[in-house]
């Protein structure tokens, strides 16, 4: 899974949901996120219109 600082993700009906601190998988099935509180949220192929995330960079010792 890739992480991500911010997530936010455009269904085709325009709607956008942003989620912050997520682990992610944009597969053919869908989009899989974990959030940091442990929650698991899927979004079907068929309503993902776009993502867009954005990732810092963590710093020299940070785990």
């Amino acid at each position: 899974m890739q992480r991500a600082t911010t997530l936010t993700v455009v269904r085709h009906d325009d709607t956008v949901q942003e989620y912050t601190d997520v682990r992610y998988t944009l597969t053919r099935a869908g989009l899989q996120i974990l959030t940091g509180t442990g929650d698991e949220v899927h979004v079907d192929a068929h309503d993902v219109l776009t993502t867009h995330a954005t990732a810092q960079q963590s710093e020299p010792g940070d785990a």
